[in-house]
């Protein structure tokens, strides 16, 4: 396996790295594209420009809320990583997510049965998928497939995002890259880090990812009476340091709210059942950053050839300026590239299953 990684700057730049890299005498290349750039007609023209220049590569990607690049946050930006394998098979399949999502989950698990994947790197469109029914529809077929990935962005607007397949940019779509091998090794980790505090509470209206009641006052009350007017005025913005936590088979799970309407409720970027008990958390950027190099010491004793990151927006607001701080550390081990999503998608082998995660590193 071989892996490079290129900021798009034009035609001629990305040919000369081809030749450089010998690029154009491999095979198999698998090639992820992570797109800051709100114009259509511009990432269609990187996308032919990467067919043309390697006609024999499988790409796919998204639109994000920022760029992940070795060391640096990116925004508006085109980031590529480009990896050629040896002894892993690659398939590239797009699926429609203006419907049902749990059906589209069985329908990605049911393909990467056939195919015999042992990965898929899914990412979803995030205005339209909800990526907890698409893990929950992954899980019923093939729980013990390894899902990473996330829910592609908008640069923070939530009115649409877009998806890359090959040379097809699509709305309302999912693609997934299916890796098949005998040989290939994955190592998958994740860095939460808000810690529960004050009450627990119980929600007792909800509707998938809209909470109406909790402990039977509206969102926006619960907000104000614990947190104050202040913080509460400034919502869905003001609730990225206090999302709503709760566990999940074990694991603690964040729900960042993404916008307030106007009767109180809040939507949030994942489901929250009704009967669900949860807090605050309360996030600490030391807290972060210290369980960030234990994840890179952790992963630099695995030695892997390759880092994929997906993190969320939140996560990427909360921090500031010391975002770049959580992974600048994992260029040293291996190339790394990622983005900021609207959601991650995260597997536990313990329990054999698929997560949509927030405000979470993985």
């Amino acid at each position: 396996m071989k892996i490079h990684t290129y900021r798009f700057i034009s035609h001629e730049d990305f040919e000369a790295f081809i030749v450089q890299k010998e690029l154009n005498l491999a095979s198999n290349i698998f090639v992820m594209c992570y797109s800051g750039i709100d114009d259509q007609v511009i990432n269609q023209e990187i996308l032919n420009c990467i067919k043309t220049l390697l006609p024999q590569a499988c790409i796919m990607g998204s639109t994000t809320d920022g760029e992940i690049f070795e060391t640096e946050v990116m925004v508006h930006s085109f980031v590529l990583s480009l990896t050629t394998f040896e002894s892993t098979t690659l398939a590239i399949e797009l699926f429609s997510a203006e419907h049902d999502s749990f059906q589209a989950g069985q329908m990605i698990a049911k393909e990467g049965v056939k195919l015999g994947a042992k990965v898929a790197i899914i990412v979803a469109d995030g205005i339209v998928t909800n990526g907890d029914f698409l893990m929950d529809g992954v899980n019923s077929i093939a729980p013990s497939l390894v899902v990473a990935g996330g829910l592609a962005g908008d640069n923070g607007r939530y009115e649409e995002s877009f998806i890359f397949c090959d040379t097809q940019i699509k709305s309302k779509a999912i693609v997934v890259g299916y890796l098949i091998s005998n040989t290939l090794e994955v190592y998958h980790t994740k860095s939460f880090n808000w810690a529960p505090m004050g009450p627990k509470f119980k929600v007792t209206r909800a509707d998938k990812n809209c909470i109406y009641t909790v402990d039977n006052i509206s969102v926006l009350e619960l907000y104000r009476k614990y947190l104050g007017s202040a913080l509460a005025q400034k919502l869905p913005q003001g609730g990225i340091e206090f999302p709503f936590v709760f566990y999940k088979e074990g694991h603690l799970i964040g729900r960042a709210p993404i916008r307030l309407n106007g009767d109180g409720s809040v939507v949030f970027a994942g489901n929250i059942s009704e009967g669900e008990i949860i807090q605050f958390g309360f996030g600490d950027i030391d807290a972060i950053l210290a369980d960030a190099r234990e994840i890179i010491a952790d992963l630099a004793e695995f030695g892997p050839e390759k880092v994929m990151v997906f993190s969320c927006m939140t996560r990427k607001n909360f921090l500031g300026e010391d975002a770049n701080n959580e992974f600048e550390g994992l260029s040293s081990i291996a190339p790394t590239t990622g983005f900021f999503t609207y959601g991650e998608f995260f597997h536990d082998s313990d329990h054999k299953c698929n997560f949509l995660l927030n405000e979470t590193m993985t």
